[in-house]
């Protein structure tokens, strides 16, 4: 959540092993961005062109977290966020919206740490003053 917050993709997608995939779905069609994301290029490319790295302001509140299955190399986290903010996307405008999250990390002994290896955002509402355009 710390580097969402930051809405800097570098620094966002350094948290996903190479392969990991993302899916985006759920209401309103997740604001324009429902779908299936493939490797870390495409995932930058979603976050740096979504509201989260185009946005004039953006916030995150209400986080909860839970670890629902843990080992050795792995871990399944489910939480729960709402965003807000304002898109520098004319079209889009003001934006909120809840999401109830589902992240699979995986251990790197190569990174010596934890990553992302599937993430599934399920946005419980979305709400915006316009369509989402994306470019890049």
């Amino acid at each position: 959540m710390l580097f969402i917050s930051s809405r800097n993709a570098s620094a966002i997608v350094s948290q996903y092993e190479a392969n990991a995939t993302v899916t985006w779905s759920g209401k309103n069609n997740a604001g324009g961005l429902a779908g299936f994301y493939n490797g870390t290029k495409v995932i930058f490319i979603l976050m740096n062109n979504s509201f989260i790295g185009r946005g004039s302001s953006f916030a995150i509140g209400n986080v909860t977290h839970s670890i629902v299955d843990v080992s050795d190399d792995s871990a399944m986290v489910n939480s729960s966020f709402a965003l807000l903010g304002q898109s520098g996307v004319a079209s889009m405008g003001n934006f909120n919206g809840t999401v109830s999250a589902q992240d699979f990390y995986v251990y790197s002994a190569a990174n010596g740490g934890w990553l992302i290896s599937q993430e599934t955002w399920n946005f419980l509402s979305f709400n915006a003053r316009g369509p989402l355009i994306i470019t890049g």
